[in-house]
């Protein structure tokens, strides 16, 4: 027993410890070039902000063993409603950003009430309901989008580095949003409950947890944070059009879900979580980065990145899920 356990402390720091090994070295060698200038690493930074809190989006309802594929229309929506609150019925920007996200918290819970109450397959529910949401934001607004750039509280999360750390306020926001996230899942009920559910369902009805409430509120709470997601969305590209929808579902959604299995091996073996989520966004995004470097300008290396990054981790958390299990 004492050899199995202490193979599984090293197994859940391999992910971080690859990439800090990755960060010293790139740091010694100084290649490519440009890796050293400040400038790169808050590029790093700024990118991995959203990824990052899609990623936790995502996180919450496979706490419980579901999915949330509708991830990336929610932001879509999010973004949308956003820009048209601003733009088209005048609202202060505030408000608007509070429109947004109670967009995803609407995207949240028409799931949350499919998959939770009506027992509705969550890859069915959360896909159907994300491809609905893109025609019916197509229809709204087929043409041209709308365009925030006088929204200076917004574009400045990515344009305007925080005065002292040098680094832009989305990487601050999506941090604090993964701290809120990794406390509330690891130190308060409502994530043991999720953790019970994901681990059987029929035995977390049992012992009197209440799970269609409980995965309900998680589908919910992933639909906020995926419309704080859209609102960084818009902040980045200061405006948005109906193929944001599209955007969001390839650019965001892909990377976040090889993220949160890559980040299924960190940590806790096996187990998705926010912290393993944080750190393989950062180590995918650090490599898409490196190309940029090499001046490779087609696509192919996003894919081959994505697409390595997600088989791979499927692979690896599912092997370490049945060591968990001992089977």
């Amino acid at each position: 027993m004492k050899r199995r356990s202490s193979g599984v402390g090293l197994e859940a720091y391999s992910l971080p410890g690859g990439l800090l090994a990755l960060v010293v070295l790139l740091l010694l060698t100084d290649k490519p070039a440009l890796i050293r200038e400040l400038a790169t690493w808050q590029n790093v930074a700024g990118s991995s902000a959203i990824g990052i809190v899609v990623a936790i989006a995502m996180v919450l309802p496979l706490r419980a063993g579901e999915f949330n594929l509708g991830i990336g229309a929610t932001v879509g929506v999010s973004a949308i409603a956003t820009a048209a609150a601003f733009t088209t019925y005048d609202q202060p920007i505030f408000v608007s950003v509070l429109i947004g996200i109670a967009a995803g918290g609407v995207m949240g819970a028409i799931s949350g009430a499919f998959v939770a109450y009506l027992g509705v397959n969550s890859l069915i529910a959360t896909l159907g309901l994300g491809i609905l949401s893109q025609g019916l934001v197509e229809w709204y607004r087929p043409g041209s989008g709308f365009s925030v750039i006088n929204a200076t509280q917004l574009t400045d999360l990515f344009s305007k580095n925080l005065p002292g750390i040098k680094m832009p306020a989305a990487i601050i926001i999506a941090l604090v949003i993964a701290a809120i996230a990794y406390y509330v899942i690891e130190h308060v009920p409502f994530g043991r409950y999720l953790t019970a559910i994901g681990s059987n369902k029929a035995s977390a009805t049992l012992v009197g947890i209440r799970v269609q409430r409980t995965m309900f509120i998680a589908y919910v709470a992933s639909g906020l944070i995926g419309g704080v997601a859209g609102v960084l969305v818009l902040g980045s590209f200061g405006s948005v059009s109906a193929q944001v929808m599209t955007g969001a579902g390839v650019t965001y959604w892909l990377p976040a879900l090889a993220a949160v299995y890559l980040g299924a091996t960190a940590f806790q073996p096996g187990r998705f979580n926010v912290s393993g989520a944080v750190v393989a966004i950062v180590l995918v995004k650090l490599i898409r980065t490196l190309f940029t470097l090499a001046k490779v300008s087609e696509a192919w290396p996003e894919n081959v990145v994505n697409g390595a990054a997600l088989v791979l981790a499927v692979a690896f958390a599912s092997y370490f899920a049945r060591r968990r299990a001992g089977t």
